[in-house]
């Protein structure tokens, strides 16, 4: 099982969805704004999580940041206060688990590429749904607040969803080579 080169990509993909689960960000956001706001908001395997302090805000700014953040009390520090509650570290078991389930299933070569090709799509669904939350929310950061100074930071789970991807593909190639190495040795005989 471990001698064939897809039982190591696969490996490599359970370790890269591993580390998603662990709590690493996706993208982080950092506002600032004249010494009044320095906030950061980041996405990671919990939602979406903001991070910040806040002195001397006029009227306008203090509504649309707790418009933003779904403040219900006033406060001038937070920290971890979730924006958005979303439980993707359920769609990262999930996705170790398929992975597992693609890596332990090598004595059947169909069913291992079937669950192969959904283990690649279910990655590739929720890489891009990473993508479209990033593009989403940067452009719904920097209306929230006018005359701020904005910057994105990608972080260490999304790499690792671009790794899991790229093994994940890779370890479809290799399991349709040894399906199609039995299938020419069936004909030879």
């Amino acid at each position: 099982m471990i001698q064939r080169i897809q039982s190591i990509y696969l490996l490599l993909v359970i370790v890269a969805l591993l580390t998603i689960t662990f709590g690493a960000n996706f993208f982080s956001y950092k506002i600032d704004k004249q010494d009044n706001i320095d906030l950061t908001i980041k996405l990671n395997v919990f939602g979406i999580q903001a991070d910040g302090e806040f002195q001397n805000l006029n009227p306008e700014d203090e509504k649309k940041i707790n418009q933003f953040l779904k403040l219900k009390e006033r406060s001038s520090k937070i920290t971890s206060s979730p924006v958005v509650s979303f439980p993707f570290y359920l769609i990262a078991i999930f996705l170790i688990l398929l992975s597992i389930a693609t890596l332990l299933s090598f004595k059947k070569l169909e069913t291992q590429q079937k669950l192969g090709r959904i283990n690649f799509v279910a990655i590739l669904t929720s890489f891009i749904f990473v993508i479209i939350i990033f593009y989403a929310s940067r452009s719904q950061v920097r209306n929230a607040i006018e005359d701020i100074e904005f910057s994105s930071r990608l972080g260490l789970s999304f790499y690792a969803m671009i790794v899991a991807t790229a093994f994940a593909f890779l370890a479809n190639i290799g399991i349709k080579r040894d399906l199609d190495l039995i299938k020419s040795i069936d004909r030879i005989r």
